[in-house]
């Protein structure tokens, strides 16, 4: 990461791409170290992962370990994704297809973060459906 940190300002960088260039050099080192980081979190949701989905005997278990799960996925598709944007944003040009993939990651992974976020949600606000009869619904704690 040292070596985006000072290519991101380095002046002979600025000179060679020219007047974008800080943006870009910014661009591309944030890019780097958004993969990493997003790398770093899929490696930290592992053991969660492993924890929560061991039993999943009942609903909220299985909720329980596709929320966790989700997050592993959606952050190594997010790592890609972030590699892909690097490699358009850290080049002298556009790269289409690398700026495609990235675009293409980041719609999978925001769909990934949306699965686990309902079942977190189904987790957390488990509520009994409506009797027939119309009476209000309790909540499950």
């Amino acid at each position: 990461l040292a070596w985006f940190r000072r290519r991101a300002f380095d002046k002979e960088f600025v000179e060679l791409v020219g007047e974008n260039a800080e943006i870009d050099g910014v661009n591309c080192f944030l890019d780097v170290d958004q993969a990493y980081l997003r790398l770093m979190n899929a490696a930290a949701a592992i053991p969660p992962t492993i924890k929560n989905c061991q039993v999943q005997d009942t609903a909220r278990q299985k909720r329980a370990c596709s929320n966790v799960l989700n997050a592993v996925i959606y952050n190594f598709i997010f790592t890609g994704g972030m590699i892909a944007r690097s490699i358009s944003d850290c080049s002298r040009t556009i790269n289409g297809p690398a700026a495609c993939t990235a675009t293409i990651s980041g719609v999978i992974a925001a769909l990934d973060v949306v699965a686990g976020s309902a079942s977190a949600m189904l987790n957390s606000c488990e509520i009994t459906k409506i009797p027939p009869s119309g009476v209000t619904t309790t909540h499950k704690p």
